[in-house]
């Protein structure tokens, strides 16, 4: 449903619209941040030795875990 659509039906029910410069902007980054995710499963393989170390401790392999996001989000956004 587009944005037109959700604002006719918030009308109808006497819901404030929808700013629509605002919400297409949200929708972007909800598609973008779907793309992403579905790169990070696609590629995570790369990293997955990092964080399955038995010798760190749990912390220690959730911090790589985030910079492995953090490279493959650069990564997608160069990409895109």
């Amino acid at each position: 449903m587009n944005i037109e659509e959700r604002n006719r039906l918030r009308t109808d029910a006497g819901l404030p619209l929808l700013d629509e410069k605002a919400e297409a902007n949200r929708l972007a980054t909800v598609e973008r941040d779907a793309a992403f995710e579905l790169y990070f499963r696609k590629h995570r393989s790369r990293f997955a030795y990092l964080w399955t170390d038995k010798g760190l401790s749990w912390l220690s392999r959730a911090g790589l875990w985030a910079q492995a996001r953090r490279e493959l989000r650069a990564e997608f956004e160069t990409l895109r």
